[in-house]
């Protein structure tokens, strides 16, 4: 729904990329304006991550010099699905800020962002919890603005607990 935001918060390795990829690549397959703003990847790593997907491949096939001729004609599919999206999929890559955020709520219906403690803050002295709760409260500022819808993906720690969530590995910022 417009305006709305979803916040994925797991440990490194749970899927949230890749989550958020197979959201962003329907996005745009159906006909709505999707920005990503990567804070880590590169945009070739993303195109070639959304094409495995949409190739129901894993990436090593894209590596392999003997791809059998079914695996190519996936990709070659999954490339041809890919460019009918046209320019409704943008990625913006690192480094994010508010600016770019704000830039991308003005032009998208969806904005997706990896990851939420990478958005670097106009205010480099701004620490910690304070700086995820004043970059979640511009993003609540945005989508009520434009309303862009926002998915964010967020780190959230291993250490402590014994894997149970616990205030020293849980998500800082809005809940």
């Amino acid at each position: 729904r417009r305006g709305t935001s979803h916040r994925l918060a797991a440990p490194p390795g749970s899927y949230k990329t890749a989550t958020m990829l197979r959201l962003a690549r329907g996005y745009a397959e159906s006909v709505h304006r999707v920005e990503w703003l990567a804070a880590e990847m590169s945009r070739e790593e993303l195109v070639q991550r959304m094409v495995c997907q949409a190739a129901g491949l894993g990436m090593a096939a894209l590596a392999s010099e003997t791809m059998p001729a079914d695996h190519r004609r996936a990709v070659e599919r999954a490339c041809a699905r890919m460019a009918a999206s046209g320019d409704r999929l943008a990625v913006t890559v690192a480094p994010i800020g508010c600016k770019e955020v704000e830039r991308a709520s003005e032009c998208a219906d969806v904005v997706f962002i990896d990851y939420l403690q990478l958005v670097r803050h106009p205010n480099p002295n701004v620490r910690g919890h304070e700086r995820i709760e004043e970059v979640m409260a511009m993003i609540a500022e945005c989508k009520q603005r434009t309303g862009a819808g926002f998915s964010v993906a967020s780190a959230q720690g291993r250490d402590g607990s014994e894997g149970e969530r616990h205030i020293h590995n849980a998500t800082k910022g809005s809940s």
